[in-house]
């Protein structure tokens, strides 16, 4: 069930949410529902990490340098979040 938080409809239960990683840019038609989603997340105590990049379109820029950032930034949250198996 979505309710509406702050003007935009996010997951009703956002307590419990896995950590979160959301990236939207400043002509992302979405950025707003980023933020707000983030903040309830946040108001949550989700883990949850927000980047946005200066003129990036939804979808990204399609290999431009920003690209790479945020792919370094992605492997980076998912390192410090997933837990490694154990190797025998």
């Amino acid at each position: 069930m979505n309710t509406p938080v702050d003007g935009v409809r996010v997951p009703a239960r956002t307590r419990g949410f896995v950590p979160t990683f959301i990236q939207s840019g400043t002509r992302d038609l979405f950025l707003s529902n980023a933020v707000r989603m983030h903040r309830a997340l946040r108001r949550a105590q989700v883990p949850c990490e927000l980047h946005i990049f200066e003129a990036m379109p939804h979808g990204g820029f399609m290999g431009a340098p920003e690209d790479r950032e945020l792919r370094a930034e992605v492997v980076r949250f998912v390192r410090e979040h997933l837990p490694v198996a154990p190797t025998d």
